[in-house]
């Protein structure tokens, strides 16, 4: 971790000590100016130098950020020049400049959000799109609106002074946007959200004082020192060590899709609409009807496709979760649990449609020992490809479980028990790793009471059986295996087969 540089603090502290200074000196005019320039500008100097000295990952946010609060300094000394002799007119090419900073800082603002969204977070997108339409209704309904009606302003006066609130409304777009997005919450990332929001409040009060006033360049002190604290306060910001993982992506884990910050701008958003429609029907006249009901069908819009997400995001988690329950973790085959339905339900088709089916119950030959002697990391590695090799050969309709342990379970359906040993004698040839199975192997009977049940006894009695003669065979389950006596049953009666011999392990 970068450590902090000692030079910084002292900067800080020199920053604090001015802003301090403007804010309370009873200063004239021009030595007010003066020493709001040299700060703003020791601020922004500040700022660079600490993504410099921290080398992010990924700087262009900064950079484009700090570039942004610069633009308004220089724009803010431009006015100075302009205003030397007498007020400037309006507009003057310092409203360039001003306006101009909005673009880069919002840039930079965006450019953070999309790596800390790892490319892109579309839910974030939503709310924060959610939250700025219903600001953006409320500043057209009372800032914008009144500047259009306005007679004694010309046209390019009513542009540019529109242009400022929708400066805002991007600027707390972009706001929104890095409030909501995942991503790391330390001491740099807040004292950022402090400047932007800062930054924010402070421009939406310069745009209400212009309509309200009707100076085109109100000129109040305590706005100067709250900008003032903004640069102060991203120059700390940028010079903290925590600020190199500010903009890095996060981690799939760490995102919370809906949490509590989305919640509340999705709150502020949905209800500033009829808000606004309250606040413009008081005098009994609702004259921005239009504009609202645009801004309402916007936002619903915006709230259909967050919750469209939302239930995208359910229904995945979901199949995911009715995946895992389903399924091994360590092989990706089935499970007992899902075993057992499949089981059941094949006994029932086969028992309506008077179809064949056979079980088997497969064993690993010592695998205790294996375990013992290669480590239990090698034991899971062999289950793993003797599954891949497994299911690999088996022919279409078969099912693949595993039955626990190092056993597991064989269900093929329209195969007697003749053609059923003979896929599991493959199967046992293609054990990798020179490992040997031991098997059983039953045939569902028309008679059954109890089907799945009587199946697994008889391949499990089989099973044992090829156990007991050695391991490394297939075994077939024999009328006792199935019900305890050698009766046939319909002429539909289990052959027994001879256990196949053992072979010599197949080379590794």
């Amino acid at each position: 971790m970068t450590r902090p540089r000692r030079d910084s603090w002292w900067v800080h502290a020199v920053l604090v000590v001015l802003l301090a200074g403007y804010a309370v000196l009873p200063l004239g005019e021009t030595a007010l100016h003066l020493l709001y320039d040299v700060t703003a500008v020791l601020a922004m100097a500040s700022g660079f130098s600490g993504v410099l000295a921290h080398r992010p990952a990924h700087p262009r946010g900064w950079l484009l950020l700090l570039a942004g609060f610069s633009g308004w300094v220089v724009g803010d000394l431009l006015w100075q020049l302009e205003s030397w002799d007498a007020m400037p007119s309006f507009p003057a090419p310092s409203d360039a400049v001003y306006l101009a900073s909005y673009a880069v800082l919002g840039a930079g603002v965006l450019a953070m959000v999309r790596t800390r969204g790892s490319g892109g977070d579309r839910a974030a997108f939503l709310d924060a799109a959610i939250l700025t339409t219903g600001v953006a209704v409320l500043v057209t309904v009372f800032v914008i609106a009144p500047v259009g009606r306005d007679t004694n302003l010309s046209t390019a006066a009513k542009v540019v002074s529109s242009a400022y609130p929708v400066g805002d409304v991007f600027l707390l777009a972009t706001l929104a946007g890095i409030f909501t997005s995942p991503g790391a919450r330390n001491g740099s990332y807040r004292l950022l959200l402090a400047a932007l929001a800062l930054t924010t409040v402070t421009d939406t009060m310069w745009n209400v004082l212009v309509v309200l006033s009707g100076d085109t360049a109100p000129d109040r002190r305590w706005l100067n020192v709250c900008w003032l604290c903004a640069y102060v306060l991203v120059a700390i910001a940028a010079n903290r060590p925590a600020m190199a993982h500010v903009a890095e992506p996060t981690p799939p884990t760490d995102v919370r899709p809906f949490g509590r910050r989305r919640v509340a701008a999705m709150a502020v958003g949905l209800l500033l609409p009829p808000a606004v429609l309250i606040l413009d029907g008081v005098d009994g006249e609702v004259i921005s009807w239009p504009l609202i009901a645009v801004g309402a069908g916007v936002m619903c819009v915006l709230v259909l496709l967050r919750f469209v997400d939302l239930l995208s995001v359910v229904q995945a988690q979901a199949v995911q979760l009715a995946t895992l329950a389903q399924t091994d973790a360590l092989t990706g085959v089935a499970n007992r649990r899902t075993w057992d339905d499949e089981l059941t339900r094949a006994c029932q088709v086969a028992r309506d449609h008077g179809r064949r089916l056979s079980v088997a119950i497969l064993d690993i030959d010592h695998f205790k020992a294996f375990n013992d002697v290669f480590g239990h990391q090698a034991g899971d590695e062999l289950l793993q490809q003797a599954v891949a090799a497994w299911a690999g050969a088996l022919p279409p309709g078969a099912f693949l479980a595993r039955y626990g342990g190092e056993e597991f379970a064989v269900l093929l359906r329209d195969h007697d028990v003749h053609e059923a040993h003979a896929v599991i004698a493959d199967l046992r040839a293609r054990t990798p790793g020179g490992q040997t199975f031991s098997a059983g192997v039953a045939e569902r009977r028309h008679s059954d009471l109890n089907e799945p049940a009587a199946l697994i006894a008889a391949a499990d009695k089989a099973l044992y059986r090829a156990k007991r003669s050695g391991r490394n065979q297939v075994a077939t389950a024999t009328d006792s295996d199935l019900d305890g006596s050698a009766q046939e049953l319909g002429g539909d009666q289990v052959v027994a087969l001879a256990p196949i011999t053992p072979n010599e392990r197949r080379p590794t």
